[in-house]
């Protein structure tokens, strides 16, 4: 007599025949956790899960896990592919390997950070370094270079500062203290000038004086408020230049993980893996003095919300707070932290967006709701 074939419990078709596996000789996609102790016939009709039994998975498992390994999975979202013949696709679903390459991006991207922090400290260390030079001269030097060496170093350290700050005035954040910069330079000017009427420099040298340490203050400024940010080519083949002072008045807002972000020059917005790269970008030039103590607090947050997803969950109400759109600078810091980390992970298509991962997530869901049904009272 010969055995009915398996049919989906949804459409009721009858599961074609693999001809690879002698477990489950019906169905031409397989899935199966082996931490759950769980299998699946795939219907590739409508795509619904059908759970198998106990005994039959206990039957399969060995089966499969040796077919498997045999193969060359193809990874994604902590789901494997392996393709056997023409015939049966094997999926296995292994969640140990989502966790594992999460902290691996998210430690990556901590050390990057570390990275970008330190790198910060330059602009505290280029002033102190140019004042204990300038005391350095002060103490030894000779006295007709006394003078114009420590205004040089006024307008280098002040210049640069004022021109950095005129740079973040220009994308909406507070000036302080940039008035420095305009008496460093007047100080310079005006001790070149009294030096070559003493005789002590010509006219030529205090203008080359003057003109050295201007530039310098130029280009010093003018690094510090663009090299933190970069340049970011989009898919329409558009260009944006971007830099840490944008987060003060660039806005985020979302559709469940979906990002976009907002007000951009000319009021530009824009979406999708654009938009989430281009955050990223922002983020990882805003980040500044991140202790140990911050990053693992981020990435324990990540973690504890599954990511992308359930940090955006977890900010909806914040963003409802601020009008449906926030400011990317209002943020806490721990936050934008932990933002950054999600991004990372989304970034090494770990963070299960994909549409097998939604799938067997789903299929899981159902799948440990039928066993709790079977469980005696």
């Amino acid at each position: 007599m010969t055995a009915q074939p398996m049919t989906c419990v949804t459409c009721k078709r009858p599961f074609p025949a693999n001809g690879e596996l002698a477990a489950i000789p019906d169905g031409r996609k397989v899935a199966f956790d082996e931490l759950r102790h769980r299998t699946w016939r795939i219907c590739g009709q409508c795509g619904t899960w059908n759970l198998l039994g106990s005994e039959a998975t206990a039957a399969a498992l060995p089966e499969l896990l040796a077919r498997y390994a045999a193969g060359t999975p193809e990874m994604n979202a902590g789901i494997g592919v392996v393709h056997l013949g023409s015939k049966l696709d094997l999926v296995r679903i292994d969640d140990s390997a989502v966790e594992a390459a999460g902290d691996a991006a998210i430690a990556k991207r901590r050390r990057t950070v570390s990275w970008l922090a330190r790198v910060g400290l330059v602009g505290i260390a280029l002033p102190v370094l140019t004042w204990l030079w300038a005391a350095h001269v002060l103490l030894t030097g000779p006295r007709d270079v006394l003078l114009p060496g420590i205004g040089a170093c006024l307008t280098l350290v002040c210049g640069t500062a004022f021109v950095e700050r005129c740079w973040a005035l220009r994308y909406g954040v507070p000036v302080r203290r940039a008035v420095i910069g305009v008496l460093g330079g007047g100080l310079l000017t005006g001790i070149a000038i009294e030096m070559f009427f003493r005789g002590v420099i010509p006219a030529r040298g205090a203008l080359v004086v003057v003109a050295a340490a201007g530039v310098g203050a130029v280009l010093f400024g003018s690094l510090f408020a663009i090299a933190t940010g970069g340049r970011r080519k989009l898919r329409d083949g558009t260009t944006l230049w971007l830099n840490r002072y944008q987060t003060a008045r660039l806005t985020i807002s979302w559709i469940g993980d979906e990002l976009s972000l907002n007000d951009l020059p000319g009021g530009r917005t824009i979406v999708g893996l654009d938009a989430a790269e281009t955050i990223r970008l922002l983020l990882g030039a805003s980040h500044r003095r991140v202790s140990s103590a911050m990053s693992e607090a981020a990435h324990q947050l990540v973690r504890t919300t599954g990511g992308l997803s359930g940090l955006l969950l977890s900010l909806d109400g914040w963003r409802e707070d601020h009008g449906g759109r926030v400011v990317i600078a209002d943020l806490p810091a721990v936050y934008r932290l932990a933002l950054d980390f999600a991004l990372a992970q989304r970034a090494a298509g770990i963070d299960g967006h994909t549409a097998i991962r939604e799938q067997a997530d789903e299929a899981t869901i159902v799948a440990s709701e039928a066993e709790a049904l079977d469980e005696p009272a």
